[in-house]
């Protein structure tokens, strides 16, 4: 008798390991999606902080310096540089597992 898988043996162990590859990415999606919701979070609560410390000292947030980026724009560029973060994070992921 042979010891060799048979093709029925081999396609259930290649479809495990890809099911275990695709919970993995999952996983790691997952923990990302939850790590970029902390930091939109703590975002948003910095700037409500921001905003309140200017209320108290008596300005307010369109009475900022000209000069200053407003807390939308900042929040945007921010998210954005996020964005391109994650991004180059999830292509060297990618790379680093082919």
């Amino acid at each position: 008798m042979s010891t060799e898988p048979t093709n029925e043996e081999l396609s259930a162990s290649f479809a495990r390991q890809v099911d275990g590859a695709r919970k993995a990415r999952e996983h790691q999606v997952h923990k990302r999606l939850e790590r970029d919701g902390r930091s939109a979070a703590a975002m948003d609560e910095a700037e409500r902080k921001d905003e309140t410390a200017q209320v108290v000292a008596g300005q307010r947030p369109a009475e900022r310096d000209a000069r200053e980026e407003s807390p939308e724009a900042r929040k945007q560029r921010l998210l954005e540089a996020f964005r391109e973060k994650s991004g180059r994070d999830r292509q060297a992921e990618l790379e680093k597992g082919r």
